[in-house]
């Protein structure tokens, strides 16, 4: 690459980076932001970290959490998120930095994956618009800084990757920008699957505008063995949590009503301003972040309904997914939400936010580039006090989003961390024969006037020796879970549940020695080994490309 060539690409990403400590300038001064969820996203990430230090690659639950007794949440959760959020902890050593660091690279990743994008059909200068209202969208600052929305924010760096190679993919056709795809995919499902549900309608949308006619059936058939690809990819993670989802409380009903039914959760609706203080959801505000965001697009839409060669096949692709999913955050969309039962599982139509913020960055930039020209030419001074307006409406609105946070210190959230063992995760993630009565056990094995000694007590195996005496039912101060088997004696015994929810074994009146392993069904290990090689063959695959395409110097 020519040095000017690559100095400018130094120039483009340090800008970017710009933006992204930009955005996160008000929680370097005032602490880290703060939810209803960050708990139980900590109580993950620290699950993971220490799981991970004692050689335990993919923890089967949090054994820690809710005093002791267990989460398994981590099964049924996407992992990437805790593992980034590990990973920085590893490298600082210090939960506050670590997060710190992690949101900065979460925001640079998510611009320069629309500037890479941007790229694709337009300038240099107007992709870097582009990644700038990316990453002050007032949704995509929301999603950190008030609601704590942590898995969906990661997503977010890993959206705009998914749709530059699927743009790739749709018009150059080379293997090299699927196998990218099935990565992006990938890494997005095993991040957050609301997103994953959402993004894929988006990119399905997207993809049947922008194939070529005279390609389609070829592309269409290699995009398709690109999501199969990724399915086989991530298959380690999903095919723990997908039979097992009856045994989880997040499954029930109560989860997908009142506060969390998405009938409750449309936007633009006259109630949320008529009967301001009794919107107790405060849709009154995502009514505004989508707002603010629309106006940006304004300039957009009146130089395409001026100019029709503005409208390509990509800024139709754009503005058709655009409007659809600014369509799906309204009731308008209720008949399309009534009948599609996996998009239910969303529970936020407002989620779509995510896609709109992302799709109006770059459409977005048409118009701006337009009225920055007109300026230059000085003949346009509507445009130009328009163009003002829209803008003070958006960066007024970014800018409301993080004065309204709350923060943590990093004395608080380091201490946070250190008790995590004491803390209570969220009921919705414990096992359905779960009872808070079970915290009153403070042994860890109970069977009556029986002593039990502790021979092991790790996560995945429990050992205990019990003297003779009367026969008794031993009640294991962890919450029961089906994959939990045992052995008295060496011989294999039932596990139940009992009344609290806890692991219960009979034993007899003899001597027993007692032990509990937690085992992975054999289709588990299977889906592991397909997904490694998975992974093995897109990174291969890639690796031979590129050296194929490396220049040969000459033999001297």
């Amino acid at each position: 690459m020519p040095m000017p060539a690559f100095r400018q690409n130094l120039q483009q990403i340090g800008l970017i980076l710009l933006f992204a400590v930009i955005a996160m300038a008000p929680a370097f001064f005032n602490g880290v932001p703060s939810g209803n969820d960050q708990a139980q996203h900590y109580q993950f990430a620290w699950t993971v970290f220490e799981s991970v230090k004692a050689g335990d690659i993919y923890p089967a639950y949090a054994p820690d959490t809710n005093h002791g007794f267990g989460d398994y949440g981590l099964r049924f959760y996407p992992p990437l998120t805790y593992y980034a959020l590990a990973m920085a902890y590893a490298v600082v050593q210090d939960w506050y930095y670590a997060s710190l660091l992690a949101f900065t690279l979460v925001f640079f990743l998510g611009g320069f994956g629309v500037f890479l994008w941007a790229r694709t059909e337009f300038e240099r200068p107007q992709a870097l618009i582009a990644a700038m209202l990316y990453v002050f969208a007032p949704y995509h600052l929301n999603e950190i800084y008030n609601n704590f929305l942590l898995a969906e924010f990661f997503a977010t760096a890993l959206i705009p990757f998914c749709f530059l190679f699927l743009t790739r993919a749709c018009r150059e056709g080379k293997l090299a920008n699927f196998a990218g795809l099935s990565v992006a995919y990938s890494l997005l499902i095993l991040t957050h699957l609301p997103m994953t549900i959402i993004c894929s309608l988006a990119m399905g949308i997207y993809a049947l505008v922008l194939l070529n006619r005279a390609t389609f059936l070829p592309t269409f058939a290699k995009l398709s063995a690109s999501v199969g690809l990724s399915i086989v990819m991530t298959s380690f993670y999903w095919s723990r949590w997908l039979p097992e989802l009856g045994w989880i409380t997040h499954s029930s009903p109560k989860y997908f009503a009142t506060t969390w039914d998405y009938r409750t959760n449309f936007l633009l609706l006259p109630d949320h301003f008529l009967k301001f203080g009794e919107d107790a959801l405060n849709l009154w505000f995502a009514d505004i972040l989508l707002i603010s965001t629309l106006l940006v697009v304004i300039p957009t839409i009146i130089y395409l309904v001026k100019d029709k060669a503005l409208f390509t096949r990509i800024v139709a692709a754009m503005a058709l997914v655009l409007g659809l999913s600014v369509m799906m955050t309204t009731p308008i969309s209720g008949f399309v939400w009534d009948n599609l039962g996996f998009l239910q599982k969303v529970q936020f139509p407002w989620r779509f936010l995510a896609i709109v913020s992302l799709f109006a960055a770059v459409f977005a930039s048409v118009g701006i580039v337009k009225v920055s020209d007109s300026m230059k030419a000085g003949n346009n001074i509507p445009a130009t006090v328009g163009l003002a307006l829209v803008l003070f409406a958006f960066i007024f609105t970014a800018v409301f989003v993080t004065r309204g946070s709350v923060y943590v210190s990093r004395e608080k959230l380091n201490g946070d961390l250190i008790r995590v063992g004491d803390s209570e995760g969220c009921d919705c993630w414990w096992p359905v024969w779960a009872r808070r009565e079970a915290f009153e056990q403070t042994e860890l094995a109970f069977a009556g006037t029986r002593k039990a000694d502790v021979v092991n007590w790790s996560p995945r195996s429990k050992q205990f020796v019990f003297e003779s005496g009367e026969a008794a039912q031993v009640n294991v101060r962890s919450f029961y879970y089906p994959r939990w088997s045992a052995t008295v004696n060496g011989s294999e015994v039932a596990v139940a549940p009992s009344e609290n929810g806890t692991i219960s074994v009979a034993i007899p009146a003899e001597r027993a020695d007692l032990s509990l392993t937690f085992t992975e069904p054999a289709y588990v290990r299977y889906a592991n080994i397909a997904s490694l090689l998975a992974w093995l063959v897109v990174f291969g695959g890639l690796l031979v490309r590129s050296r194929r395409i490396m220049p040969v110097e000459a033999d001297a």
